[in-house]
């Protein structure tokens, strides 16, 4: 059995009108972080729409037969599925882009080796799957977390930046994902790019998101379950 996972900062409040034009210039600030190191293909898609929030549901295009038991996954019907070959050069392309954007998926390559390294651990004799987050991806959207064991998932925001791949975190607690991502000083620049791109305004969390919150178990990663919404940092997993 194969394992991934997903360390997610999350924008966990309702989503604003977001552009196209707006993500080229959220790309540049990341690049400029210096906390990616590219790669030869970065993919982007996009499906433009009014509103992030029209509705809840997925890219996940699911095909069955007639028993209702076999299941395939289609392409989703992007308006725009390009490749290119830097951030800056996908930046560029989205920012002459005024267009709202309904759901994107910019997968934009391998992470510093700082990050990698925080976020790495090797096969143990407790867990022999080793567990290395080393890609980036951004994507607007219901961002979705579950656990491994989980059949369900938890809508957590709208706008989420994966941190991700192969492996289980065992035998690390899922908040210590968290704990070795904001050690970093790399990801505490990232962070600051996705607040200032779009901001969360201060607000103390209602008694629905902390209801929703303690729903979530050991995948809230912080002590408070009443703290301000904000870009947080969520766990998923799936294997």
């Amino acid at each position: 059995m194969s394992f991934w996972t997903d360390l997610v900062l999350a924008r966990s409040a309702p989503p604003p009108l977001v552009t196209a034009s707006a993500i080229g210039v959220f790309l540049r600030n990341l690049a400029a972080t210096g906390a990616l190191v590219g790669g030869d293909e970065l993919v982007c898609e996009i499906k433009y729409g009014l509103r992030v929030d029209a509705d809840d549901r997925t890219t996940d295009v699911i095909e069955r037969d007639e028993s209702g038991i076999i299941s395939t996954y289609l392409e989703y019907p992007w308006d725009v599925s390009e490749t290119f070959r830097s951030i800056n050069v996908l930046a560029d392309r989205l920012a002459a882009d005024g267009r709202s954007v309904y759901r994107a998926s910019l997968s934009l390559g391998e992470l510093h080796s700082d990050i990698v390294a925080a976020l790495t651990r090797e096969g143990s004799e407790g867990n022999g799957v080793e567990l290395c987050l080393s890609s980036l991806c951004f994507y607007v959207g219901p961002v979705l977390v579950a656990g491994v064991a989980s059949e369900s998932q938890a809508l957590v925001g709208w706008l989420g930046l994966f941190i991700s791949g192969p492996g289980y975190r065992l035998p690390w607690e899922y908040r210590h994902l968290r704990e070795r991502a904001e050690a970093v000083g790399l990801i505490h620049h990232l962070q600051e790019v996705c607040r200032a791109a779009w901001p969360v305004p201060p607000a103390p969390a209602s008694a629905e998101v902390i209801a929703n919150r303690r729903k979530l178990g050991e995948l809230w990663l912080y002590d408070d379950l009443a703290l301000p919404q904000d870009w947080l940092w969520f766990v998923s997993g799936s294997g």
